[in-house]
Formats: structure tokens, C-alpha cells, sequence
């Protein structure tokens, strides 16, 4: 797995992504070769550019429409009707930023062309992508330790709802830890799972060691989990996992990275949604009385105060009276 921001991404999966923008990229150079025939402009700055921002916009409506989750799209009428959803969505976002920035348009024939070629090339690649995953070219045979109930959810998640992938897949689920090292070595297992119910006592430190050191990775069970789904099952958290797991701190430069994203995406979405904004304002002031933005003190990080601004979604002073109020459930 690759391990980007403190956050794991199987190759596979990080292969896929990278493979599919090359093949949009690819799709708006190939339609401005078609049209433009072989005019050098094709290979102007500007061009790639444009190129660049089709990509990063199509592939952003891919990842909202979550057709990179391929448990999702396991059918090809799914892939199509998502993939229609998500170009219908690119193209939206795309006449956006052509309004605010007219130096972004492409011209229209290229557009349209790029179009069709993307959806032709997309389901190609897609199509070819899973073909290869099914060869099993990427699988690794994993040891499962125990039959605690992250085991279980570890064996789940890789499986899916298809049983019939457990040959493919190798997964080795054991109760009993003799001979771990030698059965691994034999069945070519490339990592070690400890998901113990209870591992005082019982964790088989030597047999562990002696896996290490043949280079079979050994991983702990809630540390996998993570790693497999980007999720956590607090049930199994115990205190020692929490001790030696990271990700209570971040590096000033993970920070400057993410106020710097944080501040460019806002700016871009409040220039782009303009238009929707004014509109919702005026929609709240003929609704009823009172100042169409609600303000708020609120506390944030090392307990400093700072004031939060939003819609106004109620009548104005609605909470002079009670104070804030907590709805009891039904």
C-alpha cells in the first residue's frame, strides 16, 4: 500500500486513478490533434493546461459519483448511468469555470470531441482494469491470526459479498499458532495479520519474530483495518493500539498544506456559486424579517473563539427567549 498524508491507498487502486487521468489527459490531446491536424499550437503550454483542468474536473465528478469504488460499479449499465452522471456534472462545472475564467474555454468542437472519446476510452480502460485485477496480478496471500471480530471483519471487507474469491485471494484464517512461521513460508504468505481476541498470554511472540525476520510483514489487526478501509472499529480500540498509532499531531507543513488548499477551494467555490448565493439571499430576505446571515460565536482549535457565519434558517431571534434549545428524540 502506498501511504500518502498519513493515509494508506492501496497500489492497485493508486494505479487506477493515475491510469484513468492519463487516459482524459489523453483524450482532450487527441481530439485537438484530430481537429487541429498537426498544427504545432497543439503542443502549446496553454493546451496542456486546459488539458490539465478537464482532467482534474472530470476525475473530481468520478470520485463524487463514487465509480472509484469498483464494488460499487460491478455492472456495466451501473458503470454507463454513473459515468453519464458524472460527465453531465464535469460538463456543468466546466461552463462554471469557462464563465468566471473565458481564458480557460476550449473551443467547442474539441470539447464535444474529447467528450466522446473520454466515455469511449474510460469504459475501455475500466473495462481492461478489472480483466487485469481478475488475473489476481496484485493479490497477496494474507495470514489472519484469530477469530476475534476484527478478524472477521478483516476477512469480510477483503472477500466482499463473494465467497467464491477466497481461493483466489488466499486468505489464511488460524485458531492456532504452531508452525505459524513454516505454514506462511509454505503457502508463500506475504503478511501476518494479529487480530487476537486477547493477546496476554497468547500473542506467539517467537513464532512472530521468526516471521519478521524472513521479511513476511506482520501487522496488527486494527492497524490493517485502517489501512484496508480508512476506518476504524472503536469496539477493538484498546488503549495500547492508541499509545503507538499516529496521527494526533501534524507537521506545520501538513498544516500550511491544508489551510492553503482549505482557503483556495473556498475562494474558487464562492466565485463559482456567486450566482447561487445572491439567489438564496434574496429567497431568505422575502421569506421573513431579519438579517439573511446568522453569526455565532463558536470555539475551535487550542479553545480559541472565532465566529461562524451561515444562512440564516430560522426566524430572527428565535433563541431571545429559551436560549438554545436540544430537541428530545422520539
Amino acid at each position: 500500500m502506498l501511504r500518502i498524508f498519513k493515509q494508506y491507498y492501496p497500489i492497485r487502486n493508486a494505479l487506477f486513478v493515475l491510469g484513468e487521468g492519463l487516459v482524459i489527459f489523453l483524450s482532450v490531446i487527441i481530439a485537438s490533434r484530430l481537429l487541429l491536424g498537426k498544427d504545432d499550437s497543439l503542443f502549446q503550454y496553454t493546451v496542456l493546461l486546459k488539458a490539465l483542468l478537464i482532467t482534474v474536473i472530470c476525475q473530481a465528478c468520478l470520485f463524487y459519483n463514487d465509480l472509484y469504488d469498483l464494488k460499487v460499479t460491478d455492472t456495466f449499465v451501473e458503470l454507463g448511468i454513473r459515468l453519464l452522471q458524472a460527465m453531465g456534472a464535469s460538463a456543468i462545472l466546466l461552463a462554471l469555470v469557462y464563465f468566471v475564467f473565458p481564458v480557460c474555454i476550449i473551443s467547442q468542437g474539441i470539447f464535444v470531441a474529447s467528450t466522446a472519446i473520454v466515455f469511449i476510452l474510460v469504459v475501455s480502460w475500466r473495462l481492461g482494469y478489472t480483466k487485469i485485477l481478475n488475473l489476481g496480478l496484485f493479490n497477496q496471500k494474507i495470514m489472519v491470526l484469530g477469530s476475534s471480530a476484527i478478524a472477521t471483519e478483516i476477512c469480510g471487507q477483503i472477500l466482499g459479498n463473494d465467497q467464491s474469491l477466497k481461493e483466489s485471494i488466499s486468505i489464511i484464517q488460524q485458531e492456532t499458532y504452531e508452525n505459524i512461521c513454516e505454514l506462511a513460508e509454505q503457502e508463500g504468505v506475504k503478511k501476518i495479520v494479529v487480530a487476537l481476541k486477547e493477546k496476554r498470554g497468547a500473542l506467539p511472540v517467537k513464532e512472530l519474530l521468526r516471521c519478521r525476520v524472513k521479511g513476511i510483514e506482520v501487522l496488527e489487526g486494527n492497524s490493517f483495518y485502517e489501512m484496508l478501509t480508512g476506518k476504524l472499529i472503536v469496539e477493538s480500540i484498546n488503549p495500547g493500539w492508541l499509545i503507538f498509532s499516529q496521527g494526533f499531531r501534524k507537521s506545520k507543513l501538513q498544516r500550511l498544506f491544508k489551510r492553503t488548499v482549505d482557503l483556495v477551494l473556498s475562494l474558487t467555490m464562492l466565485i463559482l456559486l456567486a450566482p447561487v448565493i445572491i439567489l438564496m439571499a434574496i429567497i431568505i430576505k422575502l421569506d421573513s424579517k431579519g438579517p439573511v446571515i446568522f453569526s455565532q460565536e463558536r470555539v475551535g482549535g487550542n479553545r480559541k473563539p472565532y465566529m461562524v457565519h451561515k444562512f440564516r434558517s430560522m426566524v430572527s431571534d428565535a433563541e431571545a427567549r429559551t436560549g438554545p434549545v436540544k430537541l428530545n428524540s422520539q
